[in-house]
């Protein structure tokens, strides 16, 4: 049972290198720069499958999408 609830865990987790590419692609947005469709692509699957993604998505975002 402990190894089972440490790999919910590690999962849900998001990595370092995933949080700072999706901060960066977020800031790009936010200040009308390019950003490529496949890094489009994969912050939109990461923040699908991810809650934490999509929280730090949703709060880098949250006044430019008004």
């Amino acid at each position: 049972m402990i190894g089972v609830t440490y790999r919910l865990v590690y999962w849900t987790m998001l990595s370092k290198d995933h949080r700072l590419k999706l901060s960066e692609i977020c800031c790009r947005v936010r200040l009308g720069r390019e950003v490529r469709l496949e890094d489009r692509i994969w912050a939109t699957k990461l923040c699908d499958e991810n809650e934490q993604a999509a929280g730090i998505r949703d709060r880098l975002l949250h006044d430019h999408q008004k």
